[in-house]
């Protein structure tokens, strides 16, 4: 926290994007691109190949840096530099192209994606850890396996993803 600087609220977070402009040499790949994400919803980005969407979304997670426009988290302004700026900032993102580790189970890869992963992972530890998590019932285990029960995709979170197509995964 910065001395003076009022922290923000633990609950769900607003995004917007505000005339946001991007090029990549003379392409134009956003243009004056305007989003506006209310505290608590989701939202899906869906067009045509090329229409902006990857782009704007890694503009607001730190993966670019856009060349004219603003992000405001809960309405103020903030310079996001880096992925792990964002997720700081309470923001998370589901990409359209990812990448996983296919003998992995979703379990796994979701450990190897953590934001504080040590250079080496004791996967013991970390399956002892995962195993007493299940078995404890946690209340995060029974809400992602719900979440993703309603979902219309065949992947469970203790699933290994080698075995859905490329678009199974992605939804």
């Amino acid at each position: 926290m910065i001395i003076g600087e009022t922290p923000l609220p633990s609950g769900a977070l607003g995004v917007d994007a505000v005339a946001v402009t991007m090029k990549f040499g003379d392409f134009l790949a956003l243009d004056n691109v305007e989003l506006k994400v209310r505290p608590g919803s989701f939202h899906a980005l869906l067009g045509e190949n090329g229409a902006g969407k990857s782009t704007l979304v890694k503009c607001i997670m730190g993966y670019y840096r856009a060349d004219t426009g603003n992000v405001l988290v809960d309405d103020r302004e903030r310079e996001i530099e880096s992925p792990r700026a964002a997720h700081a900032l309470g923001l998370g993102m589901v990409y359209q192209h990812f990448t996983s580790v296919p003998a992995m189970t979703v379990t796994e890869n979701f450990v190897l994606a953590r934001s504080q992963l040590p250079a080496v992972v004791d996967w013991r530890k970390e399956t002892r850890e995962l195993e007493a998590f299940r078995q404890a019932g946690d209340i995060v285990t029974r809400a992602l396996t719900a979440v993703m029960e309603a979902m219309p995709i065949a992947t469970r979170p203790v699933k290994a993803p080698a075995g859905p197509s490329c678009g199974s995964k992605q939804n």
